[in-house]
């Protein structure tokens, strides 16, 4: 898997970089390898942004999601992975507001 994904700053088109860090996850040499989430969560676990919780959710939402419906987009798959984006979010603006009190 390329470095591209290792950091993503969720100022300015954030839902783009998450999607193009999927993208590129799940058409990986790892991504495709892999017929079940736990085979993929073990090769994955190893890369950055995916050694962090909420993006090997974001990850795992997504695999399972097209192993199992494949392009069929659902009320239910977009509230997920929305609520997901935002915790991402919320937390990257967390840590900026840490760093900034911290100068």
């Amino acid at each position: 898997m390329s470095s591209s994904a290792s950091s993503i700053s969720l100022t300015g088109n954030g839902k783009m970089g998450v999607s193009m860090i999927l993208c590129e996850a799940m058409t990986s040499a790892e991504g495709e390898e892999s017929m079940t989430w736990d085979a993929a969560k073990s090769k994955f676990a190893r890369f950055k942004p995916f050694d962090a919780p909420l993006y090997m959710d974001l990850l795992g939402l997504a695999f399972t999601h097209v192993r199992e419906c494949f392009i069929v987009i659902d009320r239910n798959f977009i509230y997920e992975i929305g609520v997901l984006y935002l915790s991402i979010a919320t937390q990257a603006m967390i840590a900026s507001l840490n760093r900034f009190q911290e100068e």
